[in-house]
C-alpha cells in the first residue's frame, strides 16, 4: 500500500493524517490553533521507519518511544494504518456494542458465543481447545488463568498474550476486543483486493499486531 492510499483511506474513516517530510502522524486535534499534544507517528530514521508513540503534551521536545522498527517502508505503512484502523474499529463498532451489554453477567465461553451469533460473526473465529480454527482467536485456561492466542494459517500459534487473567467474567467479555475487528478487517481486505488497493490479504504477523500482541 502507498502512502498516498494510506492518508486516502484513513481520511474516509475521519482520521486527519499529516505527511511532513520524515513524519506521518495522526493529528487528532479539534483544530489547527490547538497545540499538539500526544500522537502516534511513523519517523524516518536513516534507512529505517520507525513505529513511535509521542508524547509532546507540556514538552519542550517531544519525548519519542519507539514500538518498532521496519527497514521496508510498505510494511511500516501497513503497521501504521492497520493500528489506526483497529483504533477506528474500537470508537465505532466495538466499544459502543460492548456497551450494549454492560448489563450482562457471568461471561463465559457460552455468552461470548451468543454474542458472536449477535453481531453474526461466524463460530470459526473463536478456537477451544476441542476445535482449532484458522484465523481465529484460542481461548484457554493453563493452572487456573485464562489465555488469548492468535491462530493463523494451518492452525499455528501465531503469538499469544503475554499476561494470563483467573478471571473468567472478564476474559470472555475482552475476546470481543479481538474477534470483532478481526471479523471486520477480513471484510475490509477483501474490498480493499477488489478494488485492487491491496494484492494480497495481511500475513498472520501482521494480523497479529493489528490485534495488539506484540510479534
Amino acid at each position: 500500500m502507498r502512502l498516498e492510499q494510506v492518508v486516502e483511506l484513513l481520511q474516509e474513516v475521519g482520521f486527519k493524517i499529516a505527511v511532513e517530510d520524515n513524519l506521518i502522524y495522526h493529528d487528532e486535534r479539534k483544530g489547527t490553533n490547538l497545540p499538539l499534544e500526544n500522537y502516534y507517528a511513523l519517523i524516518k530514521d536513516g534507512d529505517k521507519w520507525n513505529f513511535c508513540f509521542v508524547v509532546q503534551e507540556r514538552r519542550n521536545e517531544p519525548e519519542i518511544t519507539v514500538e518498532k522498527s521496519f527497514s521496508i517502508e510498505e510494511e511500516a505503512l501497513n503497521h501504521f494504518f492497520l493500528h489506526r484502523l483497529k483504533r477506528y474499529y474500537m470508537d465505532n463498532y466495538v466499544l459502543p456494542h460492548r456497551r450494549k451489554l454492560s448489563g450482562k453477567k457471568n461471561w463465559n465461553e457460552n455468552a461470548l458465543v451468543e454474542a458472536m451469533k449477535g453481531l453474526d460473526i461466524p463460530i470459526t473465529y473463536l478456537s477451544t481447545e476441542n476445535e482449532m480454527n484458522e484465523n481465529s482467536i484460542y481461548v484457554t485456561n493453563t493452572n487456573g488463568e485464562w489465555l488469548s492466542s492468535f491462530i493463523g494459517k494451518d492452525k499455528n500459534v501465531i503469538a499469544t498474550a503475554a499476561n494470563g487473567t483467573k478471571d473468567e467474567n472478564w476474559f470472555f467479555e475482552l475476546r470481543l476486543n479481538q474477534i470483532y475487528p478481526l471479523y471486520l478487517l477480513d471484510h475490509y481486505t477483501a474490498e480493499l483486493i477488489k478494488k485492487n488497493i491491496l494484492n494480497h490479504p495481511y500475513t498472520d504477523i501482521e494480523k497479529a499486531n493489528f490485534l495488539g500482541y506484540r510479534v
